[in-house]
């Protein structure tokens, strides 16, 4: 074995084989590129050392958790350069933020028109009362009791069993399906009032503000992909991250020499040594799931599932009965013929969002990590990468 991972024998990111960024419970999360031109950096040592001086007060906090998420937050923060990556990075994803206020990415909704329609010709489903009063059916009055189905009007959670029963009480209320709008409401504005879209003051239409652009409700530099880019102990520009609370209290042993980051220079990122670090770990985990399912016997943090085909880990087999390594190598490992080894899942930099969503339907999966070499191959030396995390 090469020198470089002695005792570097990791589950990284993964439950042997099923990659963290596929997961099926995590499909909302996705990892992408921000890349940004950052000048030489002098440090600014007071602020740094006031930084680690909060760093260890915090490690005096008793709940595990949230010392954790403190920790990484300082830790991502602890240098000038990393503070200037998030700032910029912050500039970059302003833009397509969900939640901004800024009025630059901002464009009023109008739904003025179609709530006058929906008054003048809908319809809405309604309920008599015994006593004659006309409400709809999500009225509390009628709601929290009753419920209307297929045309009829039931009691909830009826009898011992607790289940829906035409009762006699609920046989006494009327449906009265198709109801008109403007029967039912005395005016327009009374009819849009009801309803969830608000009316703007300053517009003074009935509407919202949005960002049409929007990408992202929540986004964290690192997050679950803190550890994706490996360079020399001895780099000087590089930002650590923002853990995930899933993983903040994990950390993942990096070859002799090298760490793990989640920002750096392009020149200071080790790309061949991350490649060959992902085919060691294949590897690894391939012997492992071989091993659980000719014995039978699990390690107590496995969570897959075994039956006479294979092992399954969230309803996708990771391991098949009398699969080869080389076979799971091509499913497990990013080609060797791809340069940079990130499963990424969009590049965003100042002037544009570009996701694998937008490659065409029918083309070659490669066809993204082709992208992906091409516009990294196109970066300068000195362009800071940064894998960051997003929510939508």
């Amino acid at each position: 074995m090469d020198s470089k991972f002695k005792n570097f024998y990791v589950k990284k990111g993964n439950f042997y084989g099923f990659p963290f960024f596929d997961r099926k419970d995590d499909f909302m999360h996705f990892l992408s590129l921000v890349t940004l031109e950052i000048p030489e950096i002098i440090e600014d040592e007071n602020t740094n050392k006031e930084i680690e001086e909060q760093i260890e007060k915090e490690k005096e906090v008793q709940n595990h958790i949230l010392r954790e998420l403190m920790l990484g937050k300082l830790r991502s923060l602890k240098t000038t350069f990393s503070r200037e990556v998030t700032s910029c990075i912050n500039d970059i994803m302003e833009p397509y933020s969900e939640t901004t206020t800024d009025q630059r990415y901002l464009e009023f909704i109008d739904h003025t028109q179609e709530l006058e329609y929906d008054y003048e010709k809908g319809t809405t489903d309604c309920i008599r009362l015994p006593n004659g009063t006309l409400v709809t059916e999500n009225h509390p009055s009628f709601f929290k009791k009753y419920i209307l189905h297929q045309g009829k009007v039931f009691q909830r959670d009826a009898g011992p069993l607790h289940h829906m029963k035409r009762t006699k009480r609920a046989k006494r209320i009327r449906a009265m399906l198709r109801y008109p709008n403007k029967k039912l409401y005395p005016d327009f504005q009374s009819f849009a009032d009801d309803g969830w879209i608000p009316f703007n003051e300053e517009v003074q239409k009935y509407g919202y503000f949005c960002n049409p652009n929007a990408m992202w409700d929540w986004y964290s530099i690192g997050g679950r992909w803190a550890d994706m880019l490996l360079v020399k102990t001895t780099c000087k520009d590089y930002v650590l991250g923002e853990p995930s609370w899933a993983i903040a209290d994990k950390t993942c042993p990096a070859p002799d020499g090298y760490m793990w980051v989640s920002a750096a220079r392009k020149k200071d990122i080790a790309w061949q040594c991350m490649h060959d670090w992902e085919i060691h770990t294949a590897k690894e985990h391939y012997q492992k799931l071989k091993h659980i399912f000719e014995t039978g016997i699990c390690e107590k943090d496995f969570y897959g599932k075994m039956n006479d085909i294979g092992i399954s880990i969230y309803g996708e087999y990771v391991y098949q009965k009398g699969q080869s390594l080389s076979s799971y190598l091509k499913k497990n490992t990013i080609s060797p013929k791809v340069k940079y080894p990130l499963p990424l899942h969009d590049i965003i930099d100042e002037s544009m969002w570009r996701s694998r969503d937008d490659i065409v339907i029918g083309k070659e999966s490669s066809d993204w990590s082709e992208e992906i070499d091409e516009y990294i191959d196109g970066l300068s030396e000195d362009t800071v990468l940064a894998c960051v995390d997003y929510h939508i």
